[in-house]
């Protein structure tokens, strides 16, 4: 199960899917040897290929009996004869409907998010490329975020104690850094594609990379960016500010994400046989859930007057950086959010590891 399809006959007929050969087989157990050919140099053993994942794979495979009866052995490439077999069929169908509605609504999301973002005119094609991307990769979440931030209330003049104020910004800071971390991922799995010669089963290469390049995109693409904005232009405070909240925050994503994309992938493992939008759809359902956890915190910052998305309310007692108020959480404001996140991760990555086990 753990076979994935590289174009080399030994090992693709091991993946899930269908194998069968005709020829030779007297050194197998079987009966047909060198004699039963019209001649010794015509004899062979021929494997024919069909796995899951591959250039050709089974929807079904029926066999008629003598009788005239007949029975479905095998299904999308799995079979349906072994009671284990069925059941995991079952998982999988499960696992590709939601896939495909997810894509669905993500799709939808990001054509409405595009099309309402034509009539924003004072908005950069930098900041609609970014809300267009949270839109395809979290879907309806996504879509709620943006009207919140856009199409909703004006709470900018309201005090930095106002609900809607509160929530705004927690949702916006959630999606901006749960779409770098589904980024990350999906960087990963292009790496994968392209790169099967890579040790994607070594755990450190797997801890680096599952760690480092979400965390990595998070911060350059998305928090760093928007702290150059707050800062007017000063990069060098942009980055301090941003290396510890988003070193947080993406603790907190990916505690939620890794069980929750993990699962789905180890029960439709085949997915990285190959280039697949359902992997994507699995991302963002594991966003979705590291985007709860990561709410929790980034309302728990707003509440004390963080500045998580929107900088443009003066707060007291804020670090005055260029023309506008920010505050940002430093370790000595925040170090317990950091251990609340490492234990996350920690649990996240003893539950991930034993599915994976």
């Amino acid at each position: 199960d753990r076979t994935v399809v590289t174009g080399n006959a030994l090992e693709d007929e091991k993946v899930q899917g269908m194998h069968w050969a005709f020829g030779l087989s007297e050194a197998l157990g079987g009966t047909v040897g060198v004699d039963d050919f019209s001649d010794p140099s015509h004899a062979l053993h021929w494997d024919i290929v069909y796995p899951t994942g591959g250039a050709i794979e089974i929807a079904s495979i029926v066999l008629v009996y003598e009788d005239g009866s007949n029975e479905e052995i095998m299904r999308e490439g799995r079979y349906t004869i072994f009671s284990d077999s069925a059941q995991e069929l079952s998982l999988v169908s499960i696992v590709d409907t939601l896939s495909s509605v997810w894509l669905f609504l993500a799709a939808l999301s990001v054509g409405i998010v595009a099309w309402d973002m034509e009539k924003v005119s004072d908005l950069s094609w930098g900041i609609k490329f970014t809300w267009a991307w949270i839109g395809f990769v979290l879907g309806p979440l996504g879509l709620l975020a943006y009207f919140q931030a856009y199409r909703g209330e004006d709470v900018e003049a309201k005090s930095e104690a106002s609900p809607l104020f509160i929530n705004k910004n927690a949702l916006s800071a959630t999606v901006y850094a749960v779409a770098g971390a589904i980024t990350g991922f999906v960087l990963i799995f292009i790496l994968a594609v392209l790169f099967p010669s890579v040790d994607m089963t070594n755990p450190v290469v797997t801890l680096v990379l599952m760690l480092g390049l979400p965390y990595f995109i998070s911060l350059f693409v998305f928090r760093f960016p928007f702290m150059v904005s707050q800062t007017s232009g000063r990069y060098g405070a942009a980055l301090r500010m941003s290396l510890f909240p988003e070193l947080v925050s993406t603790l907190f994503v990916l505690a939620g994400m890794f069980p929750a994309v993990i699962f789905p992938l180890e029960i439709r493992s085949d997915t990285f046989g190959g280039a697949d939008l359902r992997t994507l759809a699995l991302f963002s359902f594991g966003g979705v859930v590291g985007a709860i956890m990561t709410y929790a915190y980034n309302r728990w910052l707003v509440r004390r007057g963080y500045s998580v998305w929107s900088g443009k309310v003066e707060i007291p007692d804020a670090e005055s950086v260029g023309e506008r108020a920010v505050k940002v959480p430093r370790i000595k404001d925040a170090w317990g959010a950091l251990l609340v996140g490492a234990i996350l991760m920690a649990i996240s990555l003893s539950v991930t590891f034993a599915i994976l086990i």
